[in-house]
């Protein structure tokens, strides 16, 4: 069932009026209103009358009091708990034979209902028939109040002005959904379907637009939508408010998209139309999300539209929402994914709605979409299915008698999508050649790997840099990561850890991670401490740089301390959320982050320093690698851990904005890591003056530097068009905020002279510039930012696509294989992202195990 049926409680005396009863049931089931009467519908239940006429009051739409002579024992508790809940009610009183008969219980119940201020009319009748006539009048006037109601929901609303530069985001919109989706997917659908060049005059309507479809409206059933009819007509005539269902392959998404082009067509003819944009539901996973920030987040994510100007068009009722893949929504999911498009409906009303399901996933569904009408696309007839391949004569003509011979492989052919398939790859084939295949899989096994064959021969697989095997196995890994995610696209930037599949892979990131990731940030503490005349066995009379055995504690230290941090970060995945993941995002995932880090960073460095030095650690070693850098370090990298994972998840860093909100707690922050590092100050004798001048020097720094760069948000970049742009764009932002360290330092170095941080002649640690060379500071603070603002992402993404190179998941270059596969027909490029040509070939695929 398409929509829920109106339900109807009906309340009456079981002594009397039975006939009635049954004449009022089948008048509302003509209107397809359920009636519930507790002799028919109640059963056997384990509750008390009283628990069960509430429990249907409550989920009843209307209350119907049919009353003679008797006075049921529950007949005013059912009237009073319905007007209780508000629920609009009917009264019905029969007046034949009442003299002297009726119990002066009910008449004292019926007399306060006539009466103006009850606000009810009473309804008399004395026959069967005319209690039918009345009930169906009636009934048929509170169905259509009921419509009206429902398309309330769902009205127009007025445009208001737009700002300039709102004119331009929503222009860049529009040109973006063109180009996505009516180009880039809808035109090469039509294209895909002229390649049957079969020798035929015409082709029947039922094939090339699968408008063979049946329209159902609320509470009003069900009519054949007349052939010339298009989604457009459909879409005008219910109010812009729209669900297209069908089975696999029945043309659902093409027909959003056929819609998607006309009312394209409109909002580039009249700028202050709202403007189409398509959204894919499988990226709805958190029930617990509201579909306006979900909305925006896709706005943002996959058109590039700034958070900002999303929210504004959604309240303003700038777009119209087309939402393909309810389905595709995991199904424990559903049913939240469809009361927050309900609920979404209600509180910022809809210029316009279409939602794209199959039709047995909707089916299985308790909660309906409160939409104004459906269209159910229909599955092709045998005479449809005959007459099309028929009129391409002898090419097909061991399809066509396979067809006859299989009944199987017939009710494949019901679906445009796999019948043009067969019409393609099947041209030339012997009778033979197909009946080897038994069971529908085998049939669509063996249809869409004709398919890929075909794909390879149009232009010579000797022209292709990848082989037919790798293809598939490539894209069948793809395939699988995107259905085990209920992900309809794939986004070369969005590759994550999670993705790898064997325990030997992840571990192969892990250590690739923390040996990249520890060798930069050894190599870039060598160059800090070294080019400030560290030592770690300092004489009165002279200085001695880092020596050997300091660049083995950092080159070795560092990666095994994020080596034992990413394992401790992942404990708990095996049961489908990591430890660190229970606690909640903020301070309280810092603070924990933090401990963590800094508790593995005092044991590891502190080991290693025992087995590098072979003695007792002095009092250098101390200070410096574990309080000093420890602490920024571990400091950082609780804060880069407050929301997600440091080591298993990736995001994109493509552009900064600067807001003062975001700068308040980046000043502050920086303060206190400020304070923390100045802090070991206190503890070298040889410093000149007040060791708090210092301290408080740093904290200064800080809160400057925090400041400034706190304020700095990620942004996703609005001209992001071409494949894995996300990670490129970091890299470039990372190096370009990493040479920013040039002016931070020269600020440092300004308040070190101004507060003239000075030391003895033989320092340990010289902040003047006339002792200090630039360059320690310089490389220590740039590797800090280059981490912070994309880089340590960017190392992530690429260690990962050296693992899955390695293990042959995918190709090096996945931008080339994936332009390699649209090229073949077996994917679409939308924008930066790329999708599969359907989704049961999708399916097929994820099934599919290479050899």
């Amino acid at each position: 069932m398409i929509f829920e049926r109106l339900r109807i409680f009906v309340s009456s005396s079981m002594e009397e009026l039975a006939e009635e009863r049954a004449v009022l049931k089948s008048a509302l089931s003509e209107l397809n209103i359920d009636a519930w009467i507790f002799e028919k519908d109640a059963g056997a239940q384990s509750q008390t009358i009283q628990q069960v006429y509430k429990k249907e009051i409550d989920r009843s739409d209307l209350y119907i009091g049919l009353f003679w002579r008797n006075y049921g024992d529950y007949t005013n508790d059912e009237f009073e708990y319905a007007t209780e809940k508000n629920k609009d009610c009917l009264i019905y009183e029969k007046r034949e034979g009442i003299d002297g008969k009726r119990d002066p219980k009910l008449q004292a119940f019926l007399d306060p209902m006539g009466k103006v201020e009850s606000g009810l009319t009473v309804q008399w009748f004395n026959t069967p028939k005319e209690l039918r006539d009345c009930v169906k009048k009636d009934a048929a006037n509170w169905q259509a109040q009921k419509i009206r109601e429902l398309r309330a929901l769902n009205i127009s609303y007025k445009a208001s002005p737009l700002e300039r530069a709102e004119q331009g985001e929503l222009k860049t919109l529009l040109d973006k959904v063109k180009h996505f989706w009516v180009r880039g997917v809808l035109e090469r659908t039509i294209q895909r379907a002229n390649l049957m060049e079969l020798s035929k005059d015409n082709q029947p309507e039922a094939v090339g637009n699968p408008w063979e479809a049946v329209l159902e409206l609320p509470f009003e059933g069900a009519r054949a939508v007349p052939m010339g009819k298009n989604i457009t007509d459909i879409y005008d005539e219910l109010e812009h408010s729209v669900l297209i269902l069908g089975q696999p392959g029945s043309g659902k998404t093409t027909t959003l998209l056929t819609l998607v082009r006309e009312l394209i067509l409109r909002a580039e003819k009249n700028q202050t139309l709202p403007i189409p944009v398509v959204f894919h539901l499988s990226s709805w996973v958190d029930p617990e999300q509201h579909l306006n920030d979900w909305l925006v987040d896709e706005l943002n994510d996959k058109y590039q539209i700034p958070g900002k100007f999303g929210k504004n068009w959604l309240e303003r009722q700038r777009l119209i929402l087309l939402l393909d893949g309810l389905d595709e929504v995991p199904s424990k999911n559903r049913a939240a994914c469809v009361e927050a498009i309900n609920r979404f409906a209600k509180n910022f009303g809809l210029y316009g709605m279409v939602v794209c399901c199959r039709l047995k996933e909707y089916d299985e569904l308790k909660a309906k979409l409160t939409l104004n009408g459906a269209i159910c696309l229909r599955p092709l007839t045998d005479f449809q299915i005959d007459t099309y391949v028929g009129e391409a004569g002898v090419e097909l003509e061991g399809l066509r008698n396979a067809l006859r011979q299989n009944l199987a492989f017939r009710e494949i052919a019901s679906s445009p999508l796999m019948l043009n398939l067969m019409c393609l790859v099947y041209k030339g084939y012997e009778t033979e050649n197909l009946a080897k295949s038994e069971t529908p899989e085998d049939w669509i096994k063996h249809l869409f790997s004709a398919y890929v064959d075909l794909m390879f021969k149009k232009g010579g697989i000797s022209e292709f840099a990848y082989s037919r095997e790798q293809t598939l196995g490539w894209l069948s890994w793809i395939a699988r990561r995107l259905s085990e995610r209920n992900q309809a696209m794939f986004l070369i930037e969005d590759l994550q850890p999670s993705w790898l599949s064997s325990r030997v892979q992840r571990w192969g990131y892990l250590v690739g991670f923390s040996l990249v990731l520890g060798l930069l940030m050894g190599l870039a503490s060598i160059v800090f401490w070294g080019a400030g005349s560290y030592i770690i066995g300092e004489t009165n009379s002279q200085t001695e740089y880092l020596q050997p055995r300091e660049w083995i504690i950092w080159l070795v230290a560092t990666p095994i301390w994020l080596l034992a941090f990413g394992l401790m970060e992942n404990l708990g995945s095996k049961s489908g959320r990591p430890i660190l993941e229970r606690v909640q995002p903020g301070f309280r995932r810092a603070a924990v982050t933090g401990l963590l880090s800094a508790g593995l960073w005092l044991f590891v460095m502190l080991s290693v320093v025992l087995v590098v030095t072979q003695a007792k650690p002095t009092l250098n070693d101390l200070l410096f690698h574990l309080l000093w850098s420890g602490l920024a370090i571990t400091f950082i990298w609780a804060a880069n851990g407050r929301i997600r994972s440091n080591t298993y998840s990736i995001s994109t860093v493509e552009s900064l904005r600067w807001s003062l909100g975001n700068a308040c707690p980046g000043a502050r922050r920086g303060f206190v890591i400020g304070l923390l590092v100045g802090f070991p100050l206190y503890f070298i004798n040889h410093l000149m003056g007040p060791p708090w001048v210092p301290h408080f020097g740093f904290a200064i720094v800080g809160l400057g530097i925090g400041g400034i760069l706190g304020g700095l948000k990620p942004h996703v970049n609005d001209a992001k068009t071409v494949p894995n742009q996300g990670i490129k764009l970091s890299f470039r932002m990372a190096i370009l905020i990493a040479l920013n360290a040039i002016w931070l330092v020269a600020i440092a170095i300004g308040v070190a002279k101004f507060g003239d941080f000075e030391y003895s002649p033989n320092p340990a640690f010289m902040l003047y510039d006339h002792y200090v060379p630039m360059l320690g500071i310089f490389i220590g603070l740039s590797t800090i930012l280059f981490l912070w603002f994309g880089g340590l992402d960017v190392i992530k993404h690429y260690v990962l696509r050296i693992i899955l190179s390695a293990s042959g998941q995918t190709p090096w270059n996945l931008t080339c294989f994936m332009n390699h596969a649209s090229g073949l027909d077996l994917m679409q490029s939308v924008g930066n992202a790329y999708i599969f040509v359907h989704r049961r070939f999708l399916e097929y695929l994820a099934a599919f195990r290479p050899k």
